[in-house]
């Protein structure tokens, strides 16, 4: 079990986080983004969930998506029979539960705090999605960057993220500056990166930002 002595503080001049997920204060969440579709978010957020799980931490997952109409939470038994959607994959890879969030970006506040809510029994919470990352203020931030050709334009929700990332994984030349105090892996380095994450989770630096 994390301790309450490693709890990260907020980022200075971060904005204060929803009440519903800042009840449950030995809770970490560990945030993925990348800076365009198709970045490897889903692979990485698998990636961390085994390594956290073969530590024993206790892990759950959430897949965040924008939708410009709709509110909605689906759980992994709603999709259960659906091979290669990114919570199957979660699921798979570890996470003792994963959930699909839906919502306008003017409701993800809301609806990310009863996503939480619902998963405040477990330690670790790892998120996929730069929007949800901008609302949580995950402690520990992974941003994929790099490999996109120029029919593949950056997201416009990801400079925020990358200058929030603690780690940045790059695939292939990036177009952006890394944050001072971040560390770097290449894609081909997950071994190094998922090990940089568990020790900064466990260890004395906890989640600060160096």
């Amino acid at each position: 079990m994390l301790s309450q002595s490693a709890l990260c503080p907020m980022r200075s001049g971060a904005e204060m986080p929803h009440p519903c997920y800042t009840t449950q204060m030995s809770q970490r969440v560990i945030g993925i983004g990348g800076a365009y579709s198709g970045a490897g978010k889903t692979t990485v957020a698998c990636q961390i969930v085994r390594a956290l799980v073969a530590e024993d931490i206790l892990t759950a997952a959430i897949k965040f998506t924008p939708d410009p109409l709709y509110t909605s939470i689906t759980d992994f038994d709603e999709t259960r029979d659906e091979p290669g959607k990114d919570t199957t994959l979660l699921m798979e890879a570890g996470a003792a539960e994963a959930l699909w969030v839906r919502s306008p970006r003017g409701s993800a506040r809301d609806a990310l705090a009863m996503a939480m809510d619902r998963l405040s029994a477990y330690e670790v919470v790892v998120v996929e999605g730069n929007s949800a990352i901008e609302v949580l203020k995950p402690c520990i931030v992974l941003f994929i960057t790099g490999g996109q050709g120029p029919d593949c334009p950056e997201k416009e929700s990801s400079r925020l993220v990358s200058e929030m990332a603690d780690v940045f994984i790059h695939d292939g030349p990036s177009r952006r500056d890394v944050p001072a105090g971040a560390e770097e892996f290449s894609r081909d380095e997950a071994g190094a990166y998922t090990a940089h994450v568990v020790s900064r989770l466990k260890g004395d630096r906890g989640c600060q930002r160096q």
